[in-house]
């Protein structure tokens, strides 16, 4: 552990006590400078020094030495605030399975992801508890669990006395003194996070992340994008997605100002970079592609000089969009591929992305990646088979009883102790080239055959993007039984553009097999409250779309 003499050094924080030590040092050092900055509303941003933050985390660790023990799991369901910042590096400090939950979703997630992690502790905002217990989602588990409220909302006095009984509210102004507790005998969980996985492929997961891992992969991205405590990164994504998490912790590593708004749209994002000076921003490909369709443009010799990156994860853009989005933005470009059970472990750099525009890049810090064939032998180079992931930051296992084999399996290419144990599968598709460069194919769950070819819907989907008029996409697949499968396209079209001329152009463009058998129109495609394609409602969608009581299931609609 190093702690540096001046604030603009790196700070090399890797684990909870280094992180302990640091953040009393910058809070001694930095006292009243800005750490976080948060929107409290239009226009309206509340500061955090380092000192305040301090004060925050002490205020916090209190409250989980007198009401949880170490290995508890701590569920987090607030508004990105200095205080959701603040009682996430408290649970990592205190040794507790931190539980990220997005406030965006509706009362019935976040009750179902409360049951499904067993969080023995809860800290909510105002708006939290309202929608959970105005949909009837108080159950007799959140009678018997601590309950923290956070973000400075205060409930109303016939509030309290209604919630009091059920959920043990309490609050910053309420918090008990510290006993110094420690954890019990009994069952121990892995320190560290659990983030829920989105539920596209399946039913959602609890994704159990160790703190060495958790520190590793923030400080692998910390090198990635040579982050110091100069930096000043913009934060759009919940902290529940795995990018929002990161970005977050390598804010905490370095000391560098960390900027967090829950506005996507073009305008506030560029607002917001000219207004703190922002030198790096990670969205995924929803919100870039929103940027796109608004026209919007930076400044890079005036308002907007100071940023020096941005990345696209959590999904791709097809070659044009990446390469336009660049020329906007003016400004290197990192394309990033992972799971939330991995990661962001490949990163395709700026200056590869003209070469390369269809590569996910190579792995970065301490990952290994591999491509396998059914048998779990290495495949040679070009040559299609399944993704595994394996390094620092991967999973230790799923939460509960859901069976992690069939996802996290021994490495088969480990050759000593310095390799890792374990990988994981990641049920994508794809190949590595020559060069170590890695190219997605699609998921393998998800491939279909049509007229003996395999067919990806993804990949389908990146080739329709970059059609004329074609402004967004999403493809399902729907199989068949004794017939080939039938897949359906949601797209976005510009303008004045009609329906037959979008059919024969992509007619034009695409192979025959690969051309969507349904053609829907949309205004938008649905997205998750994590920014990402709501492929769930998609998919219920198409095999409506295409069952046998459709007029047709074999011409474009």
């Amino acid at each position: 552990m190093i702690i540096p003499d001046s604030s603009h050094a790196p700070i090399p924080v890797q684990n909870a006590t280094a992180l302990t030590v640091s953040i009393a040092h910058r809070a001694r050092l930095l006292g009243r400078e800005t750490f976080l900055q948060t929107m409290e509303g239009p226009g309206v941003f509340r500061d955090t020094s380092f000192s305040e933050f301090a004060e925050l985390v002490a205020v916090f660790r209190s409250w989980m030495q007198v009401h949880s023990v170490q290995g508890d799991l701590l569920a987090v369901a607030a508004i990105r605030s200095a205080d959701t910042v603040a009682v996430i590096t408290a649970g990592l400090l205190e040794s507790r399975v931190v539980v990220p939950i997005n406030p965006r979703l509706k009362a019935p997630q976040i009750a179902g992801i409360l049951e499904r992690s067993g969080a023995t502790a809860l800290v909510a905002d105002g708006a939290v508890l309202h929608a959970l217990a105005g949909g009837g989602m108080l159950d007799d588990a959140a009678r018997e669990r601590p309950t923290l409220l956070i973000n400075r909302q205060r409930l109303q006095p016939f509030q309290r006395a209604a919630y009091e009984p059920v959920l043990g509210v309490l609050d910053q102004k309420h918090m008990p003194e510290a006993t110094g507790a420690t954890s019990e005998a009994g069952q121990r969980r892995p320190e560290g996070i659990c983030l829920f996985t989105s539920g596209s492929t399946g039913e959602p997961k609890g994704v159990l992340i160790a703190q060495d891992d958790v520190y590793a992969r923030a400080l692998a991205e910390v090198a990635l994008f040579n982050l110091t405590a100069d930096d000043v990164l913009l934060s759009l994504l919940p902290f529940s997605f795995d990018v929002g998490f990161n970005q977050m912790m390598t804010a905490l590593v370095t000391g560098c100002r960390l900027v967090i708004a829950d506005s996507w749209t073009p305008k506030d994002i560029t607002q917001l970079i000219e207004l703190f000076a922002v030198t790096g921003v990670s969205c995924v490909p929803s919100i870039w592609r929103d940027f796109l369709g608004s026209g919007a443009r930076l400044d890079r010799e005036g308002a907007h000089r100071a940023l020096r990156y941005v990345t696209v994860s959590g999904g791709d853009l097809a070659p044009d969009e990446l390469l336009r989005l660049q020329d906007v933005l003016g400004v290197g470009l990192f394309k990033t591929y992972g799971q939330t059970e991995g990661f962001r472990l490949t990163c395709l750099l700026p200056h590869e992305l003209a070469a390369r525009p269809t590569s996910v890049g190579r792995p970065f810090g301490s990952a290994r990646v591999s491509v396998v064939r059914d048998d779990f032998t290495l495949a040679d180079p070009m040559e299609e088979g399944e993704i595994l992931l394996a390094g620092l930051g991967v999973m230790q296992g799923y939460l509960g009883d859901v069976d992690t084999s069939a996802k996290r399996v021994p490495n088969p290419f480990r050759q000593s102790d310095a390799d890792p144990e374990y990988a994981i599968r990641t049920g994508d598709f794809g190949h590595l080239d020559a060069e170590g460069y890695l190219f997605l194919r699609g998921r393998r769950d998800l491939m279909v055959k049509i007229n003996g070819n395999r067919v990806y819907p993804e990949e389908v989907r990146r080739l329709l993007v970059g059609v004329a008029g074609v402004r967004d996409a999403a493809v399902v697949g729907v199989p068949r039984t004794g017939a080939d499968a039938v897949l359906t396209a949601f797209l976005v079209v510009g303008e004045n553009e009609e329906l037959p001329v979008i059919q024969r152009r992509l007619r034009q463009s695409l192979p025959p097999f690969m051309i969507p058998a349904v053609v829907l129109l949309r205004e938008a495609i649905p997205m998750t409250a994590g920014g990402k394609q709501d492929m769930g409602a998609l998919r219920l969608e198409a095999e409506a779309a295409v069952s046998p009581h459709s007029p047709s299931s074999n011409t474009n609609t």
